[in-house]
């Protein structure tokens, strides 16, 4: 995913306010609010609106990071197409506290279908990643956390759906926890202060 001139364009218009700014990968922005004691060791995922931003790190090192569009917005975009209606009908649904583990019928279980899906292909994107960068990469001694954060993540169950499916998934790194972000609203900002004062 191609960010390259929205960096520079907003680069030049922070310099002309006076400020040096620093691009920062949501995810990694997750990991340095939440990984601090993991050895900023892990697996960090922001599943926001738009996107979907990872970031493997090991010991505060980010080694993949990897922006991936199938997000919220491709859930309310593939179920409104799958029942003919309009995506924002399902965000409502999707955003008024939908539980992954009882769903009730109808759009809540078209939702729970594409929530799989995206978890399903974030997981092996990642796996797909570290295998096709295996040769370059450290060996993890030690079993990493995967930490999450992002408005997807709001919905009960998400932790549960994420940890079925990564069973399922031949991922290269063993996972020890899954687990949210303290505040999945914040973090990523909260590590973006934590950058910015480093």
């Amino acid at each position: 995913f191609d960010i390259v001139y929205h960096t520079e364009i907003l680069n030049m218009y922070f310099k002309e306010l006076g400020y040096t700014a620093s691009p920062i990968n949501e995810a990694f922005a997750i990991a340095l609010s939440e990984l601090l004691d993991d050895g900023l060791t892990g697996i960090a995922i922001s599943f926001g609106a738009r996107m979907v931003n990872t970031c493997v790190i090991n010991q505060g090192d980010p080694l993949i990071e990897l922006s991936l569009t199938r997000s919220g917005d491709h859930i309310d975009q593939s179920v409104g197409r799958a029942l003919d209606m309009s995506p924002s009908l399902v965000q409502q649904e999707k955003e008024s506290g939908i539980d992954l583990n009882n769903l009730k019928g109808g759009i809540q279980d078209a939702i729970g279908v594409y929530y799989n899906a995206v978890i399903k292909y974030t997981l092996e994107s990642i796996a797909y990643e570290l295998n096709r960068r295996k040769k370059d990469l450290p060996i993890f001694k030690d079993d990493v956390p995967l930490i999450m954060a992002g408005g997807l993540t709001l919905a009960g169950g998400f932790v549960e759906k994420v940890k079925g499916v990564l069973a399922t998934v031949d991922f290269p790194l063993r996972v020890s926890d899954v687990r949210l972000a303290s505040n999945p609203m914040t973090s990523v900002s909260n590590g973006c202060l934590l950058a910015a004062n480093l």
